[in-house]
Formats: C-alpha cells, sequence, structure tokens
C-alpha cells in the first residue's frame, strides 16, 4: 500500500481539526501497512514539523524528493521496498505550484524534474523497478517524463482525469488515483528479469457507503465530528453583525432616497460595539 500524496491536508476548516484528522489517518495507514507515503502540496498546510513528528510517531515513511530547507531535504526522497525478490524504489515528488519558496515557514519546493533526474540517476542502481508518486497533474507529469526514460510507473493524485486504465507515456504507465477518501487502486505488475515490465493491470475499487465499516474507526470519526460541531456550525458573531449593518444601511438608504443629502440616523446601537460590550461584561463570563 502506497499514497501519492494530499491525503492529510486540505479539507478541514480549521487547522486543528485538519491536524486531528490527518493523525487518524496517520495512525489507520500504519494499521493497514502503508509501505510509503508522498508528501503532497496540500499536506504542507499541517506543517512540517507536524508531518516529521507525527509520521516518526505512526511509523510512517514520508517521502518527497524536492523539499528543501537550504541544501538540506526535509523528507527522504524515496523509499526501496522488495516485493517477491522485485527491488521497488518509490519516489515522492511534491507539486511546486505557488510555492517556488516560502519565506515564512522556511522551507522551498524545487523543480520536480530537476530533482527527480537526481534521484532516478541515484535509485536505478539499486532497484529494479522505479514508482514516482506525485500531486502533480497529468498534464505537468507528462511534460517532467520527457527524457527520463528509467521511470516505470507514475502514480498521481493531484488534478485530472480519472483512469480506470492506465495510460503509457514513452516506456511509463500513468496510472491515477480516485478522489480522497472515495476509494483505492490495485495494480498487478508482471516484472521480467531485466526489471521491464511486462505488463500492468490496474483496477479502482469505489468505497460505497453500503460496505461494512469498521466499528471501532466509526467510533473515532463521530468523537471528531462531535469534538469539532460548535466550531464548525456556529456562525461567526462578527460577520453576522457585519451582515446585520449592511441590510440596516440598505434599508435606511431607501428610506431617504438616493438623491437626498439629509443624513439618517441610525436609531440602533452599533453591532460591533454591543458585541464588545457583551464579550468583556462581567455577567457573560462563565463560571468555573
Amino acid at each position: 500500500m502506497v499514497d501519492a500524496g494530499n491525503s492529510f491536508g486540505g479539507d478541514a476548516g480549521h487547522i486543528a481539526e485538519a491536524r486531528d484528522r490527518a493523525k487518524l489517518l496517520m495512525r489507520y495507514y500504519k494499521e493497514m501497512n502503508y509501505r510509503c507515503v508522498a508528501v503532497g502540496n496540500k499536506d504542507l498546510g499541517l506543517s512540517i514539523d507536524f508531518l516529521k513528528i507525527f509520521g516518526k510517531r505512526y511509523g510512517l515513511k514520508l517521502i518527497s524528493s524536492n523539499i528543501y530547507s537550504g541544501t538540506k531535504r526535509l523528507f527522504d526522497p524515496y523509499e526501496i521496498v522488495k516485493v517477491n525478490d522485485v527491488r521497488i524504489a518509490f519516489i515522492g515528488i511534491t507539486d511546486d505550484s505557488g510555492n517556488s519558496y516560502q519565506k515564512t515557514v522556511r522551507y522551498e519546493i524545487r523543480n520536480p524534474r530537476d530533482e527527480l533526474l537526481k534521484v532516478v540517476g541515484e535509485v536505478e542502481k539499486i532497484s529494479d523497478v522505479i514508482v514516482v508518486l506525485t500531486d502533480l497533474d497529468q498534464t505537468r507529469f507528462m511534460q517532467l517524463l520527457k527524457g527520463i526514460p528509467s521511470v516505470d510507473i507514475g502514480i498521481l493524485s493531484g488534478t485530472g482525469p480519472t483512469r480506470t486504465n492506465p495510460i503509457k507515456e514513452g516506456g511509463t504507465y500513468v496510472l491515477s488515483t480516485l478522489p480522497k477518501g472515495k476509494g483505492v487502486g490495485f495494480a498487478e505488475v508482471a516484472v521480467a528479469k531485466d526489471g521491464s515490465i511486462l505488463r500492468l493491470h490496474n483496477t479502482l475499487y469505489y468505497l460505497y457507503a453500503h460496505f461494512p465499516a469498521d466499528k471501532g474507526v466509526q467510533a473515532d470519526i463521530e468523537a471528531l465530528k462531535k469534538k469539532y460541531q460548535v466550531l464548525s456550525s456556529s456562525p461567526n458573531p462578527f460577520l453576522k453583525a457585519l451582515e446585520e449593518a449592511k441590510k440596516r444601511k440598505s434599508m435606511h438608504l431607501k428610506e431617504r432616497g438616493e438623491n437626498s443629502t439629509q443624513r439618517v440616523v441610525p436609531s440602533t446601537p452599533n453591532p460591533f460595539i454591543e458585541l464588545l460590550k457583551k464579550a468583556t461584561s462581567p455577567k457573560e463570563v462563565p463560571q468555573k
């Protein structure tokens, strides 16, 4: 089991909720014996430190060949997995779109093609099959492959069409994953003694709601939903007050007419002042 990236981050309204979700998923990945997980661009929203700390805590191998701090890679660029005496090199490539240099968090996502060339030159000596795991979209990945014939398989989690059957770019089989959380893929690969791919059959399995679910996992998810229900369902009081103020202003303008120069003094108090008064009032402080 492997992951091409962006499974941990990118879809929660609050960073604390996103991190709690990611920790749950990391735990499940470990239980399912995932051999390695590529770091996707959206995963970086959880922070580099978070990924490194909790990836290690849950025993997950996170890989990316093109995330740097200075001259040092922040993750291992690849993982070698031996299956039936076949040495498979999984290389992680992170999409660099919009992230050429992140000054605030002190990391750099370098050019995917340049870094892939470096790593391929290293792993082709110690592996039989080379697989790239990446969140690049299909168009960019196809461009990246030109002139790199050593890559045997590419597994993409980025945007692009979901393909039941793999396509070939030169000598490389290109597979796509299902949208996040919608299913899993299973690839059967026949490899010759010289490491060349004889054939590849890929099947995508959709995870439907009526499938049996693990009760322990369900309980974990329900607990997480309950924990963040208040945060996700409660409207922002300042945004709500702003909308009410806009409505009142609109009503006053209609009453006085567009050409009137007479100033209309609102009869209702400023909602922001009222909220501040309410927030600082001793009566509103909860008793512990």
